[in-house]
């Protein structure tokens, strides 16, 4: 899969999030595929499964805004919508937290399955 393909499928503004790596597309494919073992998703997750409101805030918070410079908009606004709902409801957000979280879920899978396509179209394989 190409940078370009897999941009479509992710609804990647390519343009916009190039200009964030000075148009170098080898640091940007660089960055991208650091999401593959970027732990933060892992500690959403654990905090969720915890009720650790606080980290679950950070972690969310955190993922928004790495998502968000990677032009990795559907991701961002799914954890943004967890960040509002723990800011605004507190502990009540739990009460519909896995709905949150199945969506991000989803939205954070087809990120990675489409960034092991790209990375074996990079390297050939």
């Amino acid at each position: 899969m190409t940078l370009s393909e897999a941009g479509k499928e992710l609804g990647i503004n390519l343009d916009v999030a190039l200009e964030r790596f000075a148009g170098n597309e080898g640091l940007y494919i660089k960055f991208l595929n650091k999401m593959r073992s970027d732990p933060t998703f892992a500690m959403l997750e654990n905090a969720v499964a915890d009720r650790d409101l606080s980290a679950v805030e950070r972690a969310a918070h955190t993922l928004k805004g790495v998502s968000a410079n990677l032009g990795l908009d559907e991701l961002s606004v799914k954890c943004a919508d967890i960040v509002q709902a723990v800011r605004t409801e507190g502990n009540d957000a739990f009460g519909h937290m896995d709905a949150l979280m199945e969506t991000c879920r989803q939205t954070y899978s087809k990120m990675i399955s489409i960034l092991e396509e790209l990375d074996q179209g990079e390297t050939g394989c």
